[in-house]
This record gives C-alpha cells, sequence and structure tokens, in this order.
C-alpha cells in the first residue's frame, strides 16, 4: 500500500482551527443519515416506528441535503461513479433475493432512500462525512449511557417496569424501556449488556468499531461509556475486537511497551478468571472458557451456527444454487420461524449461503477497492477490524455497518483529522497537492 508511510501522524497529534458552524442542511443529512442507521439495527428507540415514518422522513432530510448541495455534489469522479453503481447493486440485489418477501411502495421507497443515502455520505465533502460521523457517535454514546442508568440498578436488584416483547421473528425480549435483555436468559447472558441494541455483541462491535475510529482515546467520557459498554456486554467477539484494536492503533504508534504491558494485562485478566472461584463466575463462564479448544479442534465459544444450518450449508455447495445464494427461502414460511434454516447462526457462512458467489463477490469488492482508495495504516487496521467482525457477523449491506465504512475510510485516510476537532481545511493523503476545502473535490 503505497501511501502507508510511518510519518503518518497519531491520533492524539492533530491540532484544528474552528471550522464554520454547521448548516441546516448537514443538520438534515446527519438526521436522515444517523436515523436509517439505528432503524437498520432495530435500536429499542426506533425500533417500533414504522418504515412508513421512517423512511419518507430520512428522504424527505436527504432531498433537502441534496436541495443546498446539489453543485459540490453533481462532480462524479468514475471512482465516485463506480461505488455508486457497485452499491446500487448491492443494495437491490440483497432487497430483490433476500429481503423483500412482497414488493409494496413502502419497500421500493426504503431502498430507494437507502441507496440514496449511501451515495450522498460517498460524494458529501470530507467536513460533512465527519459531521455526520460525530453525530452518528454521540448518539451511541447518549442512548448506551441511557441504557446503563437502568442496568446498573437492575443488576442491584432494582424491580424495574418492563414487558415481553414477541412481535419479532428472531428475537424475544424483555423491554424495560432504556435498554431490553433476553426473554428467556441463560446464567451467563442474564449478566450482559445489550442496552437498546439487539443482542450484548451487536452492541460491543459497534463499541469497538467506534472506540478504533477514535484511537481508543479514554480521555474522553463517550469512549469511556463504550469501553464500559463493551465489558459490561460480555461478548467475545466484542472483547476480540477491541484487544485486536487496540494492538493496531499501539503498533501504528509504534508504542512497544504498552502493547506488551496490554497483552500481559489480558493474559492475566484471563488466567485470574479461569481460576477464581475455580471458574464459577461470569467472566470465565461467558469469555474465558469459550476460548477453550474442544476434542474437534474448533474453539468452544464458536457459536455462529447450529448443527442444522451446516447440514444444510454442506447440501448447499453441492448444489446449483451457489451462484445466487439460497435468498429469502432460507428463513421459511412459518411466523414462529421454525421452519428458518438461518435461525440462529450468523457470520460469512450465512451471507454466502443466502447470497451466493455474485452477492458475496459483490461486496468483497466494493470493500476492497473502496479501502485501497482510501489507504492509509489508519483505515487499514480499520479494515481488518471490520472484515473480522463481519466474519464474525454478516452484516455489511446494513446500513449501521455500510454508512460507517463509507464515513470511516477517508476521513481515517486524511492525516489531519481528528473525531472531535472540527476543520474545514481537510487535506488529502493519496495525491500529492490535492486539497480539499470543506469539499470532496473529485476523489
Amino acid at each position: 500500500m503505497a501511501s502507508m508511510s510511518v510519518s503518518d501522524r497519531t491520533y492524539n497529534e492533530i491540532r484544528f482551527p474552528e471550522s464554520r458552524p454547521v448548516g441546516a442542511d448537514v443538520v438534515m443529512l446527519c438526521i436522515g443519515a444517523v436515523l436509517l442507521m439505528l432503524k437498520s439495527h432495530r435500536i429499542l428507540y426506533v425500533r417500533f416506528i414504522s418504515d412508513a415514518v421512517i423512511y419518507p422522513f430520512a428522504l424527505v432530510c436527504f432531498i433537502v441535503y441534496i436541495a443546498y448541495n446539489y453543485r459540490k455534489l453533481e462532480r462524479f469522479t468514475i471512482f465516485k461513479a463506480f461505488c455508486a453503481l457497485i452499491l446500487t447493486v448491492i443494495f437491490f440485489y440483497d432487497y430483490m433475493l433476500v429481503h423483500a418477501a412482497q414488493y409494496t411502495l413502502i419497500s421500493f421507497l426504503r431502498i430507494g432512500t437507502i441507496i440514496l443515502g449511501s451515495v450522498l455520505l460517498l460524494q458529501a465533502p470530507l467536513d460533512d462525512k465527519s459531521t455526520v460521523y460525530r453525530s452518528f457517535k454521540v448518539t451511541v454514546e447518549v442512548i448506551v449511557l441511557i441504557g446503563l442508568s437502568g442496568w446498573i440498578p437492575f443488576l442491584c436488584g432494582v424491580d424495574l417496569p418492563h414487558y415481553q416483547d414477541t412481535k419479532d421473528r428472531f428475537y424475544m425480549h424483555q423491554i424495560y424501556y432504556v435498554f431490553n435483555t433476553f426473554a428467556i436468559n441463560s446464567a451467563a447472558d442474564l449478566y450482559r449488556f445489550c442496552g437498546p441494541f439487539l443482542e450484548p455483541g451487536h452492541l460491543g462491535t459497534m463499541s469497538a468499531f467506534l472506540l478504533y475510529i477514535d484511537g481508543f482515546n479514554l480521555k474522553r467520557f463517550g469512549n469511556i461509556i463504550l469501553f464500559v459498554a463493551i465489558i459490561m456486554s460480555l461478548s467475545l467477539a466484542a472483547y476480540g475486537l477491541m484487544v485486536g484494536g487496540v494492538i493496531l492503533v499501539l503498533f501504528q504508534k509504534k508504542n512497544w511497551f504498552a502493547l506488551i504491558a496490554m497483552v500481559g494485562i489480558f493474559i492475566g485478566l484471563g488466567i485470574g478468571a479461569a481460576a477464581w472461584l475455580n471458574g464459577d463466575n461470569v467472566l470465565n463462564r461467558a469469555i474465558v472458557s469459550r476460548l477453550e479448544v474442544t476434542e474437534d479442534g474448533e474453539i468452544a465459544g464458536n457459536n455462529r451456527t447450529t448443527g442444522f444450518f451446516d447440514a444444510s450449508y454442506d447440501k448447499y455447495l453441492r448444489s446449483d444454487k451457489t451462484l445466487l445464494g439460497v435468498g429469502r427461502d432460507a428463513f421459511g414460511s412459518q411466523s414462529d420461524s421454525s421452519d428458518n434454516i438461518t435461525m440462529g447462526t450468523a457470520g460469512y457462512k450465512r451471507y454466502f449461503y443466502l447470497r451466493g458467489i455474485i452477492g458475496s463477490v459483490l461486496i468483497m469488492a466494493f470493500i476492497l477497492i473502496y479501502s485501497f482508495r482510501y489507504r492509509s495504516w489508519r483505515s487499514f487496521g480499520f479494515l481488518i477490524v471490520y472484515l473480522v467482525a463481519n466474519f464474525i457477523r454478516d452484516y455489511p449491506t446494513k446500513e449501521i455497518w455500510m454508512y460507517l465504512f463509507i464515513m470511516a475510510m477517508p476521513l481515517l485516510q486524511d492525516r489531519q483529522w481528528n473525531p472531535w476537532k472540527k476543520n474545514k481545511d481537510l487535506t488529502v493523503t493519496a495525491s500529492p497537492g490535492e486539497v480539499r476545502s470543506g469539499a470532496d473535490t473529485g476523489v
């Protein structure tokens, strides 16, 4: 990667002059994009709002932004045009083969709004991308903090008002208004925090993404919130992503002492959890014991697939459906999802099973081409974290992951960008002499 030089500045060395105030048009872009990102992951506070409300409102937000900025957005380069085209194909492929059981006006409006949002984030000036990113990160921090404010009393035995939600085909939750838990808990799950997210792993993975982008800077209160959320999620995947992300950041900063110390601390914590009370503790059951290797040579905590899905997957590999994938037929027709082959599964196998060779090649082509264009040590590190996360959870086409990826790669490539220092004079590192002043001029 030609542009990966040791001269890249570290996360905490960056200083900027104050930017111009954020205009109403950028506020509308932030509202529309963040709303779609939260809705795609069925976050508690928007989970029960109808699609007929969410997507038309987001579309209006995007139209307002376009009306103010159409002259800036009309300059498509070949690269941007290609990215917009492949994203359109990816989202329509998902819509036609995987998601849409019925073709309605709202469903077409939904996919159109999602595509428009992705194209706008591709074309938006770097300063606007930064503003949308900051808005999303603050939103996540706030809703997680609100969730923690209820979760801690819950752990202390306070009887909080709640009700059971059984409307979702894939989840049953106890809704405590500011957070939710699984309706049916194992001994370990009972103590796993997921806040307003569907699962502890969803919360932990997103927190790991945001902490990496912010350089794991725990001087910020918001990052402390995300760090606490990861710890309390007891998610093996989130722990692994966080540790891997910290290693990448310390490697980029060449902080070898901190790197060795951090590895030693985590090894010590693992040994301590296994030894404390002979392993009869939540941390050992939820994390450490799941790292053990079974007699079959697999990790004990590898719960990404079920035996039923594995058998179906083996048959699928020998079938003639591998080109396009099984699609929505895998979800079955029963309202209780009893015939859903993918129930209880996640990861790259499910993605390939549903979307086949074509769908998998499309998403990998976009991720790799986009990453190569915005290559730097910082963006390369995020690419590693992102790919590992998708290996575990196959969510690259969900807006919350895709929009974040579209924003993060160019922001991380820019050596002068800092998540919490506004700047209107961000420079491009990919092409010598190329300068942006509040606008994305041709990348």
